[in-house]
């Protein structure tokens, strides 16, 4: 399946992003270790650090870190909050504000 991708993707003038990719292997629900999948071209895609990766903005291993995704989006939420008090608007726009 690599050479068929890699084969069409030269055909068509696509690159990939390859510092972007990450591998992980799950067998049987574990979570296996792996020093990367080597491709046909020499790169390597590296496996997945136990912080996990983004996918549409959500961390996630071999399952979703809620804890870690609840942390964050708390302070992100009170940053954001801090900054609109911090801002000169009327308390209706301001609360307008801070429930969108």
């Amino acid at each position: 399946l690599l050479e068929v991708t890699e084969k069409f993707s030269t055909d068509i003038n696509m690159s990939f992003g390859i510092a972007k990719c990450g591998s992980i292997d799950i067998v049987d629900g574990d979570r296996q270790r792996m020093h990367g999948i080597e491709l046909p071209s020499g790169d390597t895609i590296p496996e997945v650090e136990d912080g996990g990766y983004k996918y549409l903005g959500i961390l996630e291993v071999d399952h979703i870190l809620h804890q870690e995704m609840k942390a964050k989006i708390r302070t992100e939420y009170t940053r954001r909050v801090k900054k609109l008090i911090s801002s000169s608007l009327n308390s209706k726009n301001l609360v307008a504000a801070i429930n969108t």
